[in-house]
């Protein structure tokens, strides 16, 4: 996704805030399946990166490396818009 099709957080929080109750729960409970799954995901690329290394397969341990990294990155990501504890995190 390029940078400038990206919404602003200030942006999110507006548009899930103009929905209704039932809608914003929906999300959220879609959001946080999607957690889930991220988080499934990176344990399982985690795994398979140390076996590869321990394997001497260094250059696809790298790999699996990278996939578990980015999914670690889009786990933060969907963490801090379900996490309204935060200061400038949440969806409101």
């Amino acid at each position: 996704m390029e940078k400038e099709d990206r919404l602003s957080r200030e942006e999110i929080n507006q548009e899930f805030g103009a929905l209704d109750t039932p809608s914003r729960m929906a999300i959220e409970s879609e959001l946080s399946e999607a957690l889930k799954k991220l988080e499934h995901r990176v344990e399982v690329l985690t795994s398979i990166y140390r076996e590869q290394q321990t394997s001497g397969h260094h250059a696809v341990a790298e790999a699996y490396r990278k996939q578990a990294d980015e999914s670690k990155a889009y786990a933060q990501s969907i963490r801090r818009l379900l996490n309204p504890g935060h200061e400038g995190d949440g969806l409101k």
